[in-house]
């Protein structure tokens, strides 16, 4: 994985968006681009979510745009990290 800053408004907006739909999520420190166009989110909680390239860029862009399910998958990706 390769330390990034692009698209980090996206990255952060979609990270807010789905810290209601799990209490776990926490903020976000720095992410990193992985082998499938995705990103890994550290959060300050020892987790990490994941969120596609595609979906960072779609918020940048408009994120008036993103619905509900897109939000909750990123929100089901949560895992503990050590």
């Amino acid at each position: 994985m390769i330390k990034t800053n692009e698209n980090l408004a996206g990255v952060i907006g979609i990270t807010d968006l789905a810290r209601p739909h799990n209490q776990q999520i926490g903020n976000y420190i720095e992410h990193f681009e992985n082998d499938n166009f995705k990103y890994e989110v550290i959060l300050t909680d020892n987790g990490a979510i994941t969120i596609s390239v595609e979906l960072a860029q779609d918020f940048a862009a408009n994120p008036t745009n993103i619905n509900e399910p897109r939000i909750i998958q990123v929100a089901n990706s949560y895992r503990k990290i050590k």
